[in-house]
């Protein structure tokens, strides 16, 4: 007889990646669109998309590990969090942004840390 040990995923972890997936894939979608809009407009802002199309992008790839049960992938979001943080206080935004910037990671840190013995 064998024993099989299935890793079950709670059901808000789902959900929590399965949003994180979604916002973080229209975030570079429309970051990059952006980013083309304001490049031809002359804009300043160019950075703020790329910097912004960049982070989700790498947003996404960590969910999709996440999914998967890596270990990496958490680390990943964490150091994602507070690179998007300082990102953040460079470009001087308020401190209530940065803070908002914060609770993404900070609630993925409360779902996975329920379910790290199983992450791999």
């Amino acid at each position: 007889m064998k024993v099989v040990n299935k890793k079950v995923r709670g059901v808000w972890l789902s959900i929590w990646l399965w949003v994180m997936l979604v916002v973080n894939s229209l975030t570079v979608l429309f970051g990059l669109l952006l980013l083309v809009v304001s490049l031809f407009s002359g804009s300043y802002s160019w950075i703020v998309f790329v910097g912004t199309s960049i982070f989700s992008a790498i947003n996404v790839i960590s969910v999709l590990g996440l999914f998967k049960w890596k270990k990496w992938a958490f680390y990943l979001i964490v150091i994602t969090t507070i690179l998007v943080a300082g990102f953040n206080f460079y470009l001087e935004m308020p401190i209530k942004t940065i803070v908002a910037g914060l609770l993404g990671g900070v609630i993925t840190t409360l779902f996975v840390v329920k379910n790290w013995k199983l992450f791999n």
